[in-house]
């Protein structure tokens, strides 16, 4: 509760959220009235990549940050241990996906 977490008990459920109210957890009560919450610690395994082009590699490590975003902090020397990148004509599937799916805004005549 420090952090700001909350805690609600409904219909034989507890839910803990964050201070943001994103749902953290939700356990359902035991027979003996205990909420019992098993914590089993995972290897992050999303956090490892297995690309073998270096390029792209740093790309999707920078969020999908676009190729000269990513000379430019080379050229800079911002981040340590950043390699020189070379690209010629890359495509990054999920960024492509990504940028067909957008919807523009609405337009509003009233403006």
């Amino acid at each position: 509760m420090e952090n700001g977490d909350s805690i609600l008990t409904k219909d034989r459920v507890l839910y803990l959220k964050d201070k943001l109210g994103c749902l953290i957890a939700r356990i359902e009560m035991k027979k003996n009235w205990i909420y019992k919450l098993d914590l089993k610690i995972i290897q992050e395994n999303c956090l490892k990549l297995d690309v073998k082009d270096e390029t792209m590699m740093w790309h999707f490590r920078f969020g999908h940050l676009h190729f000269d975003g990513l000379m430019e902090l080379v050229k800079k020397g911002i981040v340590h241990e950043l390699p020189s990148i070379e690209f010629e004509s890359k495509l990054c599937e999920e960024c492509v996906l990504s940028k067909h799916s957008r919807t523009s805004f609405p337009r509003n005549s009233k403006y």
